[in-house]
């Protein structure tokens, strides 16, 4: 997750001093705190969930990544899913993630594995749309970059994360927009 955040970190750093909101094709007014405007216009206030913009991406990961992770984490402890299911099986936890984004739950996987000692391997397949996933995640839980509303199988998988419910064209989720003055 170091890694990553550092990733993130040296991203938005690099393309501070550019982005203009054209980078991601948002239609935003140019501004110095374009980079969170166009964040917060993207998650928010259009109702969409693109991802398309390395800075939204490196942003999203800073704020919200070990949360994430924390998230995951926190359930495979409480929940002792890996104990109670997996201990004593004699070939890898085929894991797949749909919207596997920067690959937290790869990364809280991991952590739990290694932290508890655990002797379980993990097959861990990240499907996510957006190919500037892999951008963030440099070598970690790479994404298939693959639109699975097109066709997949979970056929074989142990353990299946689902980080967005893909919505059908024209659906469209409302959400109000409230501007964070603290951002």
């Amino acid at each position: 997750m170091i890694d990553i955040l550092n990733r993130c970190r040296d991203i938005e750093a690099q393309l501070q001093a550019t982005h203009n909101g054209e980078l991601c094709g948002d239609i935003i007014i140019n501004t110095h705190n374009c980079m969170m405007d166009c964040v917060q216009c993207s998650f928010y206030a259009n109702a969409q969930d693109i991802y398309d913009c390395l800075i939204k991406l490196a942003l999203y990961t800073i704020n919200y990544g070990p949360i994430y992770a924390s998230e995951i984490y926190h359930f495979l402890e409480t929940s002792q899913l890996l104990e109670n299911n997996f201990l004593g099986l004699n070939r890898p936890i085929e894991v797949m993630s749909l919207g596997c984004g920067f690959g937290p739950d790869d990364i809280a996987l991991s952590k739990y594995r290694d932290s508890h000692r655990l002797n379980i391997d993990f097959n861990y397949l990240g499907y996510d749309i957006e190919p500037r996933w892999n951008d963030i995640t440099g070598t970690n839980a790479l994404p298939i970059i693959h639109n699975v509303l097109s066709g997949f199988t979970c056929e074989g998988v142990d353990i299946l994360f689902q980080h967005k419910k893909p919505r059908p064209k024209g659906v469209v989720r409302v959400q109000r927009f409230y501007r964070l003055n603290s951002w």
